[in-house]
């Protein structure tokens, strides 16, 4: 004799699953994407940082300008100057 129950299929499946981004495959391009982009940027914005500009170089100039100092660096965070005597000074 056959059972009822022995009819009846067991599943485990979710109807309403959500699938998971990366089953898609356009969604790892679109990643990749962003990513370059925010690293273009990154990189971008930290190369600018290293720039001085023109009145920073002045005030250094004009600050280390005495009968025994001359500017010997500039960065965007310091001023260096350099001993030597007046006679001595390169660019004269």
């Amino acid at each position: 004799m056959d059972r009822q129950e022995d009819n009846i299929e067991v599943s485990m499946k979710v109807p309403c699953a959500i699938e998971l981004p990366g089953t898609y495959p356009w969604v790892k391009s679109i990643r990749d994407i962003i990513f370059g982009i925010c690293i273009a940027v990154v990189l971008s914005v930290w190369s600018f940082s290293f720039q001085v500009s023109e009145d920073i170089i002045e005030e250094c100039k004009t600050a280390c300008d005495t009968d025994e100092t001359f500017m010997a660096e500039v960065t965007s965070t310091k001023c260096t100057c350099a001993g030597m005597d007046k006679q001595q000074k390169p660019g004269q």
